[in-house]
């Protein structure tokens, strides 16, 4: 995909979320696109913790990277199968999600470790040694 393809449906997801926060009345769509979920970070003084709130995945469809000072998890949310319903309402979004956290300090990433239950994947990346 080229990098003005990107930029165009970066804009379009931007501004298909204000419209939908515009409308009003219980028929609501969201297009399948790429989506941010929700992220938290917090440190303690050996560790950093991550954690990004996708519900209904499994474990093993998530990606998780470390670039430089970079952590980015991505993956894919399949949307379930209601052929043949009107829908009234939709609101979770599915398809191809992606988070970027930066990194305030070096990390271990031999010593990182992953969790995903209840919906939250957790992730703790060790402070590397000073």
């Amino acid at each position: 995909m080229s990098e003005h393809s990107d930029d165009v449906n970066k804009f379009y997801f931007s501004f298909e979320q204000v419209v939908n926060k515009r409308q009003t009345g219980v028929y609501r769509v969201i297009k399948q696109s790429l989506w941010e979920p929700p992220t938290d970070v917090h440190e303690t003084d050996d560790v950093l913790y991550v954690r990004v709130e996708v519900a209904g995945m499994r474990e093993s469809k998530f990606q998780i990277s470390l670039l430089d000072d970079m952590l980015i998890v991505s993956g894919v949310r399949s949307r379930p199968d209601h052929t043949g319903a009107a829908f009234h309402q939709m609101e979770i979004p599915y398809g191809e999600f992606r988070t970027a956290v930066n990194l305030p300090y070096k990390v271990d990433a031999e010593q990182a470790k992953a969790r995903y239950k209840d919906g939250f994947l957790d992730i703790e990346l060790p402070r590397a040694e000073r």
